[in-house]
This record gives C-alpha cells, sequence and structure tokens, in this order.
C-alpha cells in the first residue's frame, strides 16, 4: 500500500508531517491483544495476514499524532477517524490520561521517599547506585522503551526475512531465464543450421536438375 490502510483516509507517504505505523504483530498475548484491538477499531477485521503486514496506519488517526505502548493511554489504539461521531472531546480523554500518570508518579515518589531513609554518603560508605529503588515512573519509560524497541526489532526481522526470500526467488528466476535464454540460443543455432542445410540441397538438387536438361 502506498498510504494510510484506514477507510477514507487519504494520506500518503508523501504528505510531509506524518507517520505511518505496521498493525501490531508477535507471538505474545500484549502484542496479539493489541493487534485485535487495531483491526476493531480499523474496521479490518476480515484481513488475512498477506494484506495485514503490507498495511500502515498513519498518525493522523492517534490523539497525540503518535501511537502509544501504554495500555491505559487513548493512543494505545488509533482513535481519530472520519467514519466516527466523538462522543466527546479527544483531547479531554488524553488530558486525563496525562493527570492520572502524573497522580500516580506522585504517589510513587511520595512511596519511595517515605520507605527510603536518608543515608548519608561516607569515605567508609555509600549506598551503591543499584540500591536506590527506581521512581516508577522512570521504570515504566524504560518498559515501555524496552518493549518499542523489542517490537521494532520483530518487525525488522520479519523485514529482513522478507527481503531475503524475496531475493532468493529473484536469484531463481534469474537463474531460469538464464537457462531458458541459453536453451533459446542452442535450438536457434540448430533451426539456422538445419535450414542452411536445407536450402543448400534444394539449391544442389535445382542445379543437378539445371545441368540435366543440357
Amino acid at each position: 500500500m502506498s498510504g494510510c490502510c484506514v477507510y477514507g483516509c487519504t494520506n500518503r507517504y508523501s504528505t510531509g508531517g506524518l507517520k505511518f505505523y505496521r498493525i501490531p504483530r508477535g507471538p505474545r498475548p500484549f502484542q496479539s491483544n493489541r493487534r485485535r484491538l487495531w483491526l476493531q477499531a480499523i474496521k479490518r477485521v476480515d484481513w488475512n495476514e498477506d494484506i495485514i503486514k503490507n498495511a500502515r496506519v498513519c498518525s493522523a488517526h492517534f490523539i497525540s499524532g503518535k501511537a502509544s505502548l501504554d495500555s491505559s493511554s487513548p493512543d494505545f489504539v488509533p482513535s481519530v477517524f472520519m467514519y466516527t461521531k466523538q462522543r466527546q472531546n479527544p483531547n479531554a480523554k488524553m488530558d486525563r490520561y496525562h493527570r492520572k500518570r502524573r497522580r500516580a508518579d506522585t504517589a510513587a515518589n511520595q512511596r519511595v521517599t517515605s520507605e527510603t531513609p536518608e543515608q548519608e554518603c561516607s569515605m567508609d560508605h555509600c549506598p551503591a547506585e543499584e540500591d536506590i529503588p527506581v521512581p516508577k515512573r522512570e521504570y515504566d519509560d524504560l518498559n515501555l522503551r524496552y518493549s518499542q524497541l523489542q517490537e521494532e526489532y520483530v518487525n525488522l526481522r520479519q523485514e529482513f526475512d522478507t527481503l531475503r526470500a524475496e531475493n532468493e526467488q529473484a536469484f531463481l528466476q534469474k537463474k531460469e531465464l538464464n537457462r531458458r535464454h541459453n536453451m533459446v540460443k542452442v535450438m536457434s543455432r540448430s533451426l539456422v543450421r538445419e535450414l542452411f542445410n536445407h536450402l543448400k540441397t534444394q539449391f544442389l538438387t535445382l542445379l543437378f536438375n539445371l545441368l540435366s536438361t543440357f
């Protein structure tokens, strides 16, 4: 496909300022569930695997302009479409999500502060970096980035395997074409030789007949 696969969307790869996302895929429950939700959202649940692997959804169908791997985010699934009537302002959903994240981060930081007594560094002892609790927001961000990198790796690996298979197929096709070309060359030479011998025989026969009349 040369552009967005969402019904009614005319955005193409040449459209500036847009990102294009693959339909989620992968063997894990998180990935398969996200894939199912995306296909339901864009109303393409009847698509087969061959169509899905080439399909792209543009960033115009996400409230923030980019997809999210956070399942609590409104942009976990595309939701901005021409064919659906928005019951509420999409930006309000995103504002509520950010407020919820901030409250969760504040609560987590307060809990870490209350549970971690202050320790003074001295020449004899200073707490190791790995002993210091990681804030929940930072942990969630790292975990999210890890999931993104893992999904990108799976996609790149699948693209690599697809390109390698296409390359092998092209090599076999080229090899077959060369074989047929050589076969045609051999047949052409053989036909030319036979034609030459046939014409030569006819000429000699005609010449003999002419000489016989004298």
